[in-house]
């Protein structure tokens, strides 16, 4: 349709705008890429979904996708809360020389743990088994989940707008998310998690291009429903999109660390069993999808590659008018963002002067309480003394 063409222009636009606008730099060794930020900060998190489109339109010929490689994929899993797991893919140019670190996750929304609570990690045939101490080690374990998951206002506009997993009618929601980062481990500096190596795979037989990745990464998205417990759902697309790259590409070896017994696994809870494990037949069918999706793009590329001519022109004459298009609409997005940006800072100046005031006639009314003590232990005082017969008492009586 017209949106799958006008949408990666307009996201790609975006990024040039704010290149240009910004107030501070931002650093991108390719246009596809999640733009990383500077002083050693990660790039803010981008949809998958939107990631792998836009992707696969950038490339028009087979140069374009030879260009970048995957060269190592490494498997992480955190020590803290539900122990995420996330993927993390070396992919390397080799002239100019270049390196970058693609993070691929999949969280539960906390609008999603907030509904599931226990049902987050425990199934129905597992639960009543539990005591009620393991159930509330569960139940803690979710809410620190939950209290970690805060990407801001524009992290929900960016992330939020499209939630892939299980059907809402199950009541779970899940963002998939890619983020460049500085760091071969996926972390960035601000990151309190702290992640065990689980495998890291090198050597690929076969090319692994950068264009495969995204392919490998949108399927794997799209045939996602039907998982049930949230905490699944991160452990399964890393579990799966490791399993379909080694599957088609052949390392020649995976160096395990000593996390790896962990993997698909809540360790900090031991008495739940294993949340996911490797299924062949999955990868079987996800494989065969991947290589029908890599052999059409493939021609795809090609046919554009070939393309002389009047369809040539008619085509540069298209993508211009649709270029345009998506500068404007990115245009009037980034001003739409600025008014509200400038109405937040309002709103939150106001409120300010506001906790101003209150304060300051909180203060003022103090002052006068402690006024009024003072002035009663004075005239008691004074009416001490005139029993005592120390002073007339003609000034007492008037109180």
């Amino acid at each position: 349709s017209v949106m799958n063409v006008i949408r990666p222009i307009l996201y790609f636009s975006v990024r040039v705008l704010r290149l240009f606008m910004a107030q501070e730099n931002i650093i991108s060794l390719h246009p596809a890429m999640p733009a990383l930020r500077p002083d050693e900060r990660d790039s803010p998190m981008q949809s998958i979904v939107d990631w792998s489109r836009y992707l696969l339109a950038f490339h028009h010929s087979p140069a374009s996708v030879k260009e970048w490689k995957v060269v190592t994929i490494q498997w992480y899993k955190n020590r803290l809360k539900l122990e995420h797991e996330y993927v993390v893919f070396t992919v390397k140019r080799e002239s100019p020389e270049a390196t970058i670190y693609l993070r691929f996750e999949r969280n539960a929304t906390a609008e999603a743990l907030k509904i599931a609570d226990l049902r987050a990690i425990v199934d129905e045939k597992t639960e009543p088994a539990l005591t009620e101490v393991q159930k509330e080690q569960a139940r803690r374990a979710v809410e620190e989940e939950n209290n970690s998951l805060s990407y801001g206002l524009f992290g929900r506009l960016v992330v939020g707008s499209l939630k892939w997993s299980s059907r809402k009618h199950l009541g779970n929601l899940s963002e998939d998310t890619i983020k460049t980062s500085w760091n071969p481990t996926g972390l960035d500096k601000r990151d309190s998690d702290i992640s065990d190596l689980l495998v890291t795979y090198t050597d690929f037989q076969h090319p692994f291009y950068l264009r495969d990745l995204g392919i490998i990464a949108q399927k794997v998205v799209g045939a996602s429903d039907g998982y049930l417990l949230l905490v699944q759902q991160c452990y399964w697309l890393a579990r799966t999109m490791v399993g379909i790259s080694i599957a088609k590409y052949e390392p020649e070896q995976g160096e395990k660390g000593d996390a790896f017994p962990r993997a698909g696994r809540l360790s900090n809870l031991p008495f739940l069993k294993t949340v996911n494990s490797d299924s062949p037949a999955e990868i079987a069918t996800l494989l065969e999808k991947v290589n029908k999706a890599i052999d059409d793009d493939d021609k795809r590329v090609e046919a554009e590659y070939m393309l002389k001519g009047e369809g040539a022109v008619k085509a540069a004459e298209e993508g211009k008018k649709a270029s345009d298009e998506g500068k404007k609409a990115a245009e009037e997005l980034l001003a739409v963002e600025r008014q509200e940006r400038q109405k937040a800072e309002e709103r939150a100046r106001e409120l300010e002067k506001q906790r101003q005031k209150e304060r300051q006639e909180r203060a003022e009314e103090r002052r006068k309480e402690l006024e009024e003590r003072d002035e009663l232990k004075r005239q008691l005082a004074l009416f001490a003394r005139a029993a005592a017969g120390d002073v007339p008492a003609g000034p007492i009586a008037q109180v």
